[in-house]
């Protein structure tokens, strides 16, 4: 006579599984190798004699600086 088999001994079962392909898986794709390895140090890329583009404080067409004299 055929038993039927616990719902909670099959749910462990079957996370299990699911846990060991998702591992194979994940171990198969290997290391992401798109971007850079190191942090990007934006002072070397910019260099040392170029300086920050200007900020407008003033708005458009520089309404609401200040006058000089």
């Amino acid at each position: 006579m055929k038993q039927a088999v616990n719902p909670a001994i099959a749910t462990v079962i079957i996370v299990v599984i699911v846990v060991i392909a998702g591992y194979f898986i994940w171990k198969s794709t290997g290391s992401r190798s798109d971007g850079p390895s190191q942090p990007v140090d934006m002072g070397k890329i910019m260099g040392k004699d170029k300086m920050a583009p200007p900020t407008n404080k003033g708005g458009p067409m520089n309404m609401g600086a200040p006058k000089q004299p």
